[in-house]
């Protein structure tokens, strides 16, 4: 008859041999953060790129950047769109 206490003694415990499946979830596990982690850099590199403002050499996009432009219909007197840094002013 087996003694319960032999067989678990011949089974490798958890963690002191990894088996070939824990080495590929492992492996796996790490591209995945690599591959994450380009993302997440090339993400922020876009981010700067938007919000840094590009150089323009229109003088209405000049002046529309940095004041209030407001648009609308004259006869009625609706405001149809409002554009440049209105909240800064």
């Amino acid at each position: 008859m087996i003694n319960p206490s032999e067989s678990s003694s011949i089974s490798s415990t958890p963690g002191s041999h990894p088996t070939q499946d824990s080495k590929t979830v492992i492996d796996y596990l790490m591209r995945e953060n690599v591959s994450l982690k380009q993302e997440m850099e090339s993400l922020k590199a876009e981010i700067i790129e938007l919000k840094t403002p590009s150089p323009k050499d229109n003088l209405l996009d000049k002046i529309v950047a940095d004041s209030l432009l407001i648009c609308g219909r004259v006869t009625d007197g609706i405001i149809t769109e409002v554009d440049g840094k209105w909240k800064d002013i």
